[in-house]
């Protein structure tokens, strides 16, 4: 059910296996071409192969997927703030985002487990009725681990891998940025 394909990591294959580990070993140690050359190449085939979970890739290239973006994409942002006639695929910032399509959200294993349990406890399909037990529960996670409203991008992006639709992540985005 939705707590395996939340688990679901997207599986690299051939140099993208290589790639990516060689840049999970380098990345800390500062940004080199062949770091951005790497990072490049494992994005431009996870592309090629459509190995993107589609709502992963709309979290970055559509601006509905980007609750703080004043209608703009995190691609728009990106393209905005880096030179003109860069490929932001080989900036180093860009590395959260590949690591998001390949890995998802940037949170801990038990919270996710804990709010993908939540929601695949309520009837289906998950109705209009549920944002408020959503959020309030949303918020209870938060606090048990000692989460703040920091945390809300990665509910963001925890909702959107347990399928609940973008209005609903953004509700419990706001839910959380409440957390004190």
């Amino acid at each position: 059910g939705l707590l395996r394909s939340w688990m679901f990591r997207v599986e690299l294959v051939g140099a993208e296996i290589e790639h990516w580990d060689y840049l999970r070993a380098k990345v800390a140690e500062g940004w080199t071409d062949e770091v951005s050359e790497k990072q490049f190449s494992v994005f431009k085939s996870l592309i090629q192969r459509e190995a993107i979970p589609d709502h992963r890739r709309k979290r970055f290239f559509d601006p509905e997927y980007n609750p703080s973006g004043r209608s703009k994409s995190i691609h728009d942002h990106f393209q905005k703030n880096i030179r003109s006639g860069s490929d932001i695929s080989r900036h180093p910032r860009f590395y959260r985002y590949l690591s998001y399509f390949i890995s998802g959200p940037d949170i801990d294993m038990d919270v996710a487990l804990k709010f993908a349990s939540f929601v695949e406890s309520l009837m289906k399909p998950i109705t209009s009725g549920d944002d408020a037990p959503l959020r309030k529960r949303a918020r209870e996670i938060c606090r048990e681990h000692g989460l703040s409203s920091g945390d809300r991008d990665r509910f963001f992006e925890l909702a959107l891998e347990c399928q609940l639709p973008v209005s609903f992540a953004r509700s419990i985005r706001e839910a959380v940025s409440q957390v004190k």
